[in-house]
């Protein structure tokens, strides 16, 4: 039986209280609490009035039900604990189009959000502009402890 996902955030807020003391910026309201890393711009968030809804991201991303909690964990310490690709396409110098990206390994990556769209440009060349952010922790302990929460949810 999954844990509720007022449990699991909880769980989610203690780990980075320990691993991130002095990054972790909390934001509490009536029916809401959000967690954000530093000046990274991850954040997650937990609304009380619907239980079965947390958001996460450097956009944002909804996550709803009790099945999609392992994709939860998985993408939010996938954003903290693995280099981001960041991609922006211009025509010009007008960008009209950006993904990030999760690396999962050497070279292969999961898209975590895009955004953009026509560009009224059309004519000019397209240029890719590339970032590679490193990951924000390194430790083989905050990364057992994920495991462990992993574990908890099944």
């Amino acid at each position: 039986m999954p844990i509720s996902d007022k449990i699991l955030f909880q769980h989610i807020e203690d780990l980075l209280q320990e691993y991130f003391s002095n990054d972790l910026h909390i934001e509490k309201t009536e029916d809401q609490t959000k967690l954000t890393i530093g000046e990274t711009g991850i954040w997650i968030e937990h609304n009380e009035d619907s239980e079965e809804e947390i958001l996460i991201g450097v956009e944002h991303r909804n996550y709803v039900h009790h099945p999609t909690q392992n994709n939860l964990v998985n993408t939010f310490f996938n954003l903290l604990t693995k280099r981001i690709r960041i991609c922006k396409s211009f025509k010009g110098n007008i960008c009209f189009y950006e993904t990030l990206d999760i690396e999962l390994s050497d070279n292969r990556f999961y898209e975590f959000w895009s955004t953009g769209g026509f560009s009224i440009y059309f004519w000019k060349t397209t240029t890719v502009q590339i970032e590679f952010w490193e990951p924000y922790i390194t430790n083989p302990a905050f990364e057992r402890r994920i495991l462990d929460l992993k574990i908890a949810m099944r």
